[in-house]
């Protein structure tokens, strides 16, 4: 999602997600355009068109190339734009809530292979869920030096950086709040593109 001016653009792969999407906008003081486009190829007409660019929780995990999805973003902004993130934290990424022992590691934070899963993609909303069938779908989990490397490499500067011990995702999650041994479970980054 970009912000221009009091204009709000939302961008995403699925036609399926872009609901969700409207829904929240329907909350909110903007106006939005919707695109569904691949984020590594979007239409040179929204370079360099927005001031601000948001990418909320769960995305960074859809992308298997994040120097090419942060050069695409880094793009979309002006000169002196802002990207903001908050995200789950990798850290969260190598638990698995529902296993048996749901506190013992269950994958590397250095795993170079995606997860892959055959079950539906499905988004939750506050009185229905959107669905999406694929044969399968890919979950990468990427290190935090390869998010703040791929950022930087996107010619942005890194202005701000926290991790908090809160959970942004599914309830299942909540069980790592509260921990006397407390992991990182999701953090707020901004970046400004150079002038």
């Amino acid at each position: 999602m970009s912000l221009a001016g009091n204009s709000v653009f939302t961008v995403d792969q699925s036609s399926e997600f872009l609901g969700p999407a409207r829904e929240l906008t329907a909350l909110s003081l903007h106006q939005a355009e919707f695109m569904v486009a691949d984020i590594y190829r979007l239409p040179y007409h929204l370079h360099q068109g927005f001031d601000l660019a948001l990418i909320t929780i769960g995305v960074l995990n859809w992308m298997p190339d994040l120097p090419g999805f942060f050069a695409s973003v880094s793009a979309t902004l002006r000169p002196g734009g802002c990207l903001l993130i908050y995200e789950t934290h990798p850290f969260l990424e190598m638990f698995e809530p529902e296993a048996s022992d749901p506190y013992q590691l269950a994958y590397s934070y250095f795993r170079p292979a995606p997860l892959i899963s055959e079950a539906a993609i499905v988004y939750e909303l506050q009185n229905a869920q959107v669905r999406e069938k694929v044969s399968h779908s890919y979950w990468f989990i990427h290190s935090v030096s390869d998010i703040l490397a791929a950022i930087i490499g996107s010619g942005q500067q890194i202005m701000h950086f926290k991790e908090y011990p809160h959970n942004n995702r599914e309830q299942v999650y909540d069980r790592y709040q509260g921990q006397a041994a407390q992991l990182p479970m999701c953090y707020s980054l901004v970046a400004k593109k150079a002038l």
